[in-house]
């Protein structure tokens, strides 16, 4: 393209410069100026038609040697100008027809150069210029001259036609339309769309006659003339007539074509582009063209996007039923639609929810579709989800690890707990526990040294402390219990002491996930719990014969078939030290003996005393264990002689069992004491079982299994409690085995059985009771077992259906 500065040219001589009269519409008098100007089909010099003459434009021009001259039109919305220059060594001759074209290297063609607005072009193909005037003067100079012209601009002959007057007397005929072109935009498919006028007036001292109007270029068919006045029409000087357009596009897009107008000038027409946007009139807008939902727990439905439909079109739109396709539509589902069967009027919208609920892990891709009577049809959402192995409600086992000591000044400061005193405890982002993505810990805490009786709660540090308790404390004693406890929003649990001075133990062994944060720490494959029937795995008054020997250890494999044993990680355990030497205290591990045992204790004993504690304790494969190679183990030491019996109650995998259970931490819920008849009616008799009916608040998420701290208050005879789910065979294990007076707690793990209860068995005397509820375990959807639905507590088998097969302690 070829630029033109016209503030590069200077006028020096024969200038002339005509104002606008008052009344426009009056043809100036002779010798005219004038420029007509009319742009070809698909030009990029001019679209449309332009007229300038002294009623609207400045007019200047000035000649020098060798007939060159320019002429420059100038008015507030526009700027031309014409530059001629006859062959080299002729003069303009009138009546002669020239071959024009920009190309100094061809002496025989003419110049003629007639550009503005800031546009140009190079001329690669010759034009013509039909000179009918030439004015001299004195000096035998260029000062008068009329000429009608066809114009390339790049490769296009007839780019620009027209006529050009300079002080010439030669009359001219020529009209200018009021657009340079009709857009018309969206307009709906198939139908007449608004309609657009074209005012063309006339601009020659001589009559312009008009022909009839007709479409042309590449989609005619995509507009009509549906009326107008200039059809055979003469005009005389500012006379004007009209042609109506209306669009009616035939497809979807742009669609182009052109207005022509026959005429009595040199083009021969007039040419105005036309250009439609053809859109279905009925337009669906969606407010997304994808619902992406993230990272999705397999086997869980997560939570709705909505996709938002609206008519935006001039038609109704009726919709057929959503579906959802594509390559994992069982990935997805539709939780909500008023769209479905609808008719939605113009302006209106309505709205599909959709849920992830992956049952496979990967990216997960489907379709949303939603068929409908507009040319979209059907409109499509494109649906994706990253299933995962969730973490939510898994556990972790641990090390065993000492996160609390106020002895040392671990966690708290170095001393002890004052009455109605509360230590606030960092427990994540430290020790091994991921800063977030934590539900609950489980603890082994510990009292050492009270000078009162008391007790001690522990809970969540965001919540108001509960009216529970996890230890019971007579002065001087040195006792430890199992507690879980909900992790408050900042990381932290709280300790609160009742009554006169204790030093607090706590040792961390694992804890349970609250959400999927715990992936981005590296925290996979946590457990589900898989109870099993209470059973005891090793009594070594009855298995030995003979107690565990001060500072030494057992190890105790455990097999529940080659299916079960490699994805076993943890053992939910009843310990119990009894007929103790002396005091001193159990450590229960995964056995491993490499590095050392865990600087943490299970339990505390005295001299001759039965004390049960319940743990969660990890495994490892069992090494040089003869026949039991390789099976999951749990070691326990003794600082001092004492028999060792270990009740087990669950087992926690690797995430991969069919019919395991996830946990959910509460806050600690009182759900039984008999001492104000809540929960049961009395204390429980010598053989009695008492029947404890879950809450029905703790069974909304469909509660299997209850995490518990059960307490035995002033029992009238040294004796045991057992805590089973209803419905099956007492089994022969104990929880607790309290003396006379005693209050002691100790935490239990239950599936809860028929009639959504579970059982406390009291073995002579009688007993009170007192149990806590610190949190529920739930069916995990991704591992139900194939045909299996997630039922309320009672409905299914209460116990997973696991054979033990017992492969004896070995002593080290």
């Amino acid at each position: 393209m070829r630029a033109v500065l016209l503030s590069a040219v200077t006028l020096t001589a024969a200038v002339v410069v005509a104002p606008v009269p008052a009344n426009a519409a009056t043809l100036p008098p002779a010798p005219y100026d004038a420029l007509i100007l009319d742009g070809g089909a698909g030009g990029s010099l001019l679209q449309g038609t332009l007229a300038f003459d002294r009623n609207n434009a400045a007019i200047a021009g000035r000649s020098w040697e060798n007939d060159r001259f320019y002429v420059t039109f100038n008015n507030p919305d526009h700027v031309w100008q014409a530059i001629l220059q006859p062959p080299a060594g002729t003069t303009w001759v009138a009546g002669t027809s020239y071959v024009v074209q920009k190309d100094q290297n061809n002496p025989a063609y003419a110049t003629a150069l007639v550009e503005g607005d800031g546009r140009g072009c190079d001329q690669r193909v010759p034009g013509s210029l039909l000179v009918k005037e030439v004015v001299r003067d004195a000096a035998n100079q260029v000062s008068g001259f009329a000429a009608s012209f066809s114009l390339p601009c790049d490769a296009q002959p007839d780019a620009l036609t027209g006529e050009l007057r300079w002080r010439s007397t030669v009359g001219y005929a020529g009209a200018n339309a009021d657009v340079t072109g009709l857009t018309f935009g969206p307009q709906a498919l198939g139908e007449p769309g608004t309609s657009r006028t074209v005012t063309y007036t006339a601009a020659g001292s001589e009559p312009t006659r008009f022909g009839t109007p007709t479409l042309g270029g590449a989609s005619p068919a995509a507009f009509a003339v549906t009326g107008g006045t200039c059809a055979n029409k003469t005009l005389t000087y500012g006379q004007t007539c009209t042609v109506t357009v209306t669009p009616s596009p035939m497809r979807l897009g742009e669609q182009s074509a052109q207005l022509l107008l026959p005429d009595n000038a040199v083009g021969g027409r007039k040419v105005v582009p036309l250009t439609v946007d053809g859109v279905d009139p009925r337009i669906l807008t969606l407010s997304t063209s994808a619902l992406t939902f993230g990272r999705q727990d397999i086997g869980r439905t997560g939570a709705p996007r909505t996709l938002t439909v609206t008519s935006s079109g001039i038609h109704a739109v009726t919709f057929g039923t959503a579906s959802i396709a594509g390559q994992w539509p069982d990935a997805f589902s539709i939780s909500a639609d008023d769209c479905s069967g609808r008719t939605l009027a113009p302006g209106h919208s309505c709205t599909v929810d959709v849920v992830p609920n992956p049952h496979s892990v990967g990216d997960r891709t489907a379709l949303l579709q939603l068929p409908n009577n507009s040319v979209t049809d059907p409109a499509t959402v494109s649906l994706s989800v990253n299933a995962v192995v969730g973490a939510t409600g898994t556990y972790h086992p641990r090390t065993p690890t000492r996160i609390l000591d106020t002895r040392s000044g671990t966690g708290a400061p170095a001393a002890k707990v004052g009455p109605d005193g509360t230590i606030t405890l960092q427990v994540t982002g430290t020790n091994q526990i991921p800063a977030t993505g934590v539900g609950a810990v489980v603890l082994n805490v510990t009292v050492t040294e009270p000078t009162v009786d008391s007790f001690v709660t522990v809970y969540p540090s965001d919540v108001p402390r509960p009216n529970t308790s996890s230890l019971n404390v007579v002065r001087g004693w040195t006792g430890a219990n199992s507690v879980t406890v909900a992790v408050g929003g900042d990381g932290r649990i709280k300790l609160y002491n009742l009554a006169g001075q204790t030093h607090l133990i706590a040792d961390i062994v694992g804890f349970y996930a609250k959400n999927n944060d715990i992936l981005d720490y590296g925290y996979r494959n946590g457990g589900q719990l898989l109870p099993v029937q209470p059973q005891r795995l090793f009594d070594s008054r009855s298995d030995w014969g003979a107690k565990l020997a001060s500072d030494h250890y057992l190890r105790l494999p455990v097999s529940y078939g080659t299916a079960i044993d490699p994805h076993i990680r943890a053992l939910a355990v009843n310990i119990t030290a009894t007929e103790p030497d002396g005091p001193g205290f159990l450590t229960a591990w995964d056995g491993v003996i490499g590095t050392g045992l865990p600087d943490a204790s299970t339990l505390n004993y005295t001299r001759g005393a039965n004390v049960p504690n319940m743990a969660i304790v990890p495994t490892a494969p069992c090494e040089r264990c003869g026949a039991s190679e390789g099976l999951p183990t749990i070691g326990v030491y003794t600082m001092t002689t004492t028999h060792v019996i270990v009740d087990i109650v669950g087992i926690f995998d690797d995430g991969t069992l069919p019919g395991g259970l996830l946990f959910s931490p509460i806050t600690p819920t009182r759900v039984a004491d008999s001492r104000i008849g809540q929960g049961t009616p009395t204390a429980i008799p010598s053989g009695g079982t008492a029947t404890i009916a879950t809450p029905p608040a703790l069974l909304a998420n469909g509660t299997k299994a209850l995490a518990l701290n059960v307490t035995a208050v002033a029992p009238t005879a040294q004796t045991y409690l057992t805590v089973w789910p209803n419905g099956i065979a007492r089994p022969g294990v104990s929880n607790l085995n309290p003396y006379l007076g005693q209050i002691i707690p100790n935490a239990a793990i239950t599936r809860i059985g028929a009639q959504n209860s579970f059982n406390v068995f009291n073995f002579t005397g009688t007993t009170h009771l007192v149990v806590d509820a610190v949190g529920t375990y739930y069916d995990n959807p991704a591992t139900l077992r194939v045909g299996a639905t997630a039922l309320r507590g009672g409905v299914r088998e209460p116990v997973s259906g696991l054979t033990l097969v017992r492969h004896g302690a070995i002593g080290s």
